[in-house]
C-alpha cells in the first residue's frame, strides 16, 4: 500500500509541474528593423502557449498583415511607437484577430490596409492609430 501512495505521489508531482510549465507566461520581443516578423512570433506563441498570456513587445517599422486566431491573452505592445504597415496592397487587414481572447494590441501606428485592424471577439485597443 505504501508503494502505491508513493507512486500516486510522484505521478502527482509530475501532473502539477507539466501543468504549471504550461501556465508560464511569455515574453516575446520582435525588432522589425532587423526583418524579425510580429507573424512568426504569433505562429510561434500559437503552437507553445495559445492560452495565454503572453506579450509580444514590438520594436521598429514592420511590414506585414498578422493573423492571429485560435489565441487568448495576448498582449502586443510597443514602448517606442512601432508601425505595422500593410503588405497586402489594401486587400486585407493589418492585423486581423479571430476566434480569440482578451487580445491587446497598444502603442502601434497602424499604415494602410483595408480597415486597420479587425476584431471579431474580444480585443482591447487602448492606444493605437490608424493612418
Amino acid at each position: 500500500m505504501r508503494q502505491r501512495a508513493t507512486v500516486f505521489a510522484f505521478f502527482l508531482l509530475v501532473a502539477i509541474g507539466a501543468a504549471s510549465q504550461y501556465a508560464q507566461a511569455a515574453n516575446l520581443t520582435v525588432n522589425c528593423d532587423r526583418k524579425e516578423t510580429i507573424h512568426k512570433a504569433v505562429k510561434l506563441l500559437a503552437t507553445t502557449n495559445p492560452q495565454g498570456p503572453n506579450t509580444i513587445s514590438v520594436v521598429g517599422s514592420c511590414r506585414e498583415n498578422i493573423l492571429v486566431r485560435s489565441m487568448d491573452r495576448l498582449t502586443l505592445i510597443t514602448k517606442k511607437g512601432a508601425s505595422i504597415t500593410d503588405r497586402s496592397n489594401g486587400s486585407l487587414a493589418v492585423v486581423d484577430i479571430e476566434d480569440s481572447h482578451s487580445v491587446t494590441l497598444q502603442g502601434f501606428t497602424i499604415n494602410g490596409g483595408s480597415g486597420g485592424v479587425l476584431c471579431n471577439t474580444k480585443c482591447l485597443l487602448p492606444d493605437w492609430q490608424h493612418d
